[in-house]
């Protein structure tokens, strides 16, 4: 309750501040441990557990009842009786995907033609399930915005489930040992979740009102979350029914590093920009346009910039970083920078429908841009193979952009002073790129 007297913009602050400070510190970690890991695991590992991860997010997303997104919006989001039914909820959602996972698991070795993901599922499931009893604290502190101990949990979780991620790979150096170490770290945070995150014990209960709530939102969350599965995991695993898995890894990979900003842009709008648009909506609407400029600056910015550093620099980049195995994810790297140039302009506007109760609107747009997505990978793989796959991948999103300016323009949200800039010079880069682009290195992709 720490941060309960001050000002919304003091919470964003200082919550902000312990978010971007806990993925700089993440993305570090992973970097690292990418840089270990690739040397002592095969690409196809990662390809392997793209897959099985894209899965389970799938499934995950499906059954999504709500309860966090729950606790903090309601009004009664800070009664013990509400939040021990949402965890109660919470725990009956892993379960499901659980028993999902592991029954689907012969299908899903079947589809992708890949034995190992018939063990790997199952044990996917089983981090799940762990990852459910998790403190429903962390839910009460993004909704007064105090980031503190949520962010202290992460850092200390994330490094004891890496260096356990690295331990198993080099004592079994196989994908099994990636998900080990993922189960050993939230088993960890889980654990730690109860003892250090202040706030409402947990313990199983059911509030009649509570749940009618819970399910109620949950139904039209989970509706919206299958369409975000289609057009994001369910996208990855069209691309891994299309290519290797080994260069599903080099896709993965390259994805990790030109995504490594908007990721963190992606972690800012759920924990801070939500929270805070349902506030200004509440209390004063006439401020949202203003606000909602203000933010998308600030993340649209520093992803155009980094994408612009890897369309420069990528391939020797990975040169240095990688052997030559991974030779081609330079020039990938590249086309996924361009694509995220604009679709950050897209990505900038997360949050703002549900905190403004259209969230048949923002279903609707998903489901235009996961036709838009899946239309551009199976043309781009009809026309041009692995390689124009990738590239049609990357283009949704520029043809994703005129139907989200059309519709921020008639909620007058739109900005076209500080967009139109944007897109004439993520124009330029591209064609920069093109003509700087090694055509042989990818061509037997």
């Amino acid at each position: 309750m720490a941060t309960s007297g001050l000002t919304l913009k003091a919470r964003v602050f200082k919550s902000g501040s312990w978010t971007l400070g806990s993925y700089a510190y993440a993305q570090i970690l992973r970097f690292i441990s990418n840089l270990i890991l690739t040397r002592l695991l095969f690409p196809q590992a990662f390809g392997l557990m793209m897959i099985v991860q894209s899965i389970s997010s799938g499934i995950t997303m499906v059954t999504d009842l709500g309860a966090s997104q729950s606790i903090i919006r309601s009004e009664r989001g800070d009664e013990p009786g509400f939040v021990n039914t949402a965890w109660t909820v919470q725990i009956l959602q892993g379960g499901l995907v659980a028993l999902l996972l592991t029954v689907t698991a012969p299908l899903g070795a079947a589809w992708f033609s890949q034995p190992q993901i018939l063990y790997l599922m199952p044990m996917v499931g089983l981090n799940a399930l762990l990852a459910s009893f998790r403190s429903t604290n962390s839910a009460l502190a993004d909704r007064r915005l105090d980031a503190k101990w949520v962010t202290l949990l992460e850092l200390g979780s994330s490094t004891f489930g890496t260096a356990c991620t690295i331990f198993f790979s080099w004592l079994y150096r196989s994908p099994y040992a990636l998900v080990m170490g993922t189960i050993a770290g939230t088993v960890f945070s889980v654990a730690l979740s109860h003892k250090i995150l202040p706030g409402i014990r947990n313990r199983f209960a059911w509030d009649k009102d509570a749940a009618r709530g819970i399910f109620g939102f949950g139904s039209k969350l989970a509706l919206s979350s299958t369409v975000t599965f289609l057009t994001g995991e369910g996208s990855r695993l069209l691309t891994g029914s299309l290519v290797t898995s080994a260069l599903l890894g080099m896709i993965g990979l390259s994805a990790n590093l030109a995504l490594m900003t908007w990721q963190l842009i992606q972690k800012l709008s759920g924990r801070i920009l939500f929270p805070a648009y349902s506030e200004v909506f509440r209390e004063r609407p006439q401020d949202l346009p203003k606000v909602v400029l203000k933010s998308r600056m600030i993340q649209v910015v520093p992803v155009w910039l980094s994408s612009l550093v890897l369309v420069i620099v990528g391939p020797w980049l990975i040169s240095r970083l990688y052997d030559t195995r991974y030779a081609a994810v330079g020039e990938i790297i590249r086309i996924h920078a361009i694509g995220m140039m604009i679709s950050i302009l897209n990505g900038s506007y997360t949050g703002v429908l549900w905190a403004m109760g259209r969230v048949g609107l923002s279903t609707t747009m998903l489901v235009v841009q996961t036709v838009i997505q899946w239309a551009c990978l199976f043309l781009g793989h009809h026309l041009g193979g692995s390689l124009g796959m990738i590239l049609g991948g990357s283009s949704a999103g520029w043809f994703n952009y005129i139907m989200t300016a059309t519709v921020y323009s008639r909620l007058g949200l739109w900005s076209p002073k500080f967009d139109l800039p944007v897109v004439a010079a993520s124009v330029g880069i591209a064609v920069y790129a093109w003509f700087n682009f090694s055509f042989d290195l990818v061509a037997g992709l």
